[in-house]
């Protein structure tokens, strides 16, 4: 009798034990193994769709399980117009399916409306140009009775013409009536203060100097000037240099 009661104690001990295992098994399963595979098939990376345009990085981003969200625009000169500038979360993000990328699309590159500039002085003209976003680029001289020295006659582009941001604007100056003119030397070569020796002994200022990287020369040399050699010009005309430079 004593050993039938101690079979059946040792059994349902085992089997006590058996059922805890198999409990403490199922927990482990359902709190620490499923949350991780489920977690790792519901976590993705975030793909880079940037420069492709909103059709393109819609398949992407829905082939990945994520949404598009559309942000805002901006002018950029080097990403096309309709096209994702930015997005965030960045690419390499990990996200979980379904979530939401910002982008930033690209409207191109800003135009600006070129300035009315006739009727203003040389001087005038660079600063309203500087404050549209533009830039001098040739200047001719013009003999006018009519339109006093260094004003500006016209411009090309013509006022109100759209173009890009930082880009060139040639003036034509007039000279005033019929007056000496000086030939324009050469100064390429030379350094910034033989230049202005040259200017000076020529009858011609030494307008803007800019700077170039140039290993061809030595530093600080006359690469480049705004007014051909032999070019006639009235006396006191600038002429506008580009100086070599270390990169």
């Amino acid at each position: 009798m004593k050993r039938i009661k101690r079979f059946f104690s040792k059994l349902f001990t085992f089997l006590l034990f058996s059922l805890l295992i198999v409990l403490l098994g199922i927990l482990i399963l359902d709190k620490l193994i499923m949350p991780l595979t489920v977690g790792s098939k519901r976590v993705v990376k975030v793909p880079n769709i940037s420069n492709l345009n909103q059709e393109e990085a819609q398949m992407v981003l829905k082939g990945k399980g994520l949404r598009m969200v559309k942000g805002s625009h901006e002018f950029d000169d080097l990403v096309p117009e309709g096209f994702i500038l930015q997005q965030d979360p960045s690419p390499g993000a990990e996200v979980k399916r379904g979530r939401g990328i910002r982008i930033t699309i690209s409207k191109g590159s800003e135009e600006v409306l070129v300035p009315e500039l006739r009727g203003f002085s040389l001087r005038q003209a660079e600063i309203i140009l500087h404050r549209s976003h533009l830039m001098v680029g040739n200047i001719s001289w013009k003999i006018s009775g009519q339109i006093p020295k260094e004003v500006i006659i016209e411009s090309n582009p013509p006022p109100k013409s759209p173009i890009l941001r930082e880009s060139l604007v040639d003036l034509v100056v007039s000279c005033g009536p019929q007056s000496e003119t000086v030939s324009v030397p050469s100064f390429l070569g030379k350094s910034i203060e033989e230049a202005e020796e040259l200017a000076q002994a020529s009858g011609i200022m030494v307008g803007n100097i800019s700077y170039r990287a140039d290993k061809s020369v030595l530093p600080e040399t006359v690469i480049e000037q705004s007014l051909e050699m032999g070019e006639a010009v009235p006396r006191g005309a600038r002429v506008d240099l580009v100086v070599s430079k270390v990169e």
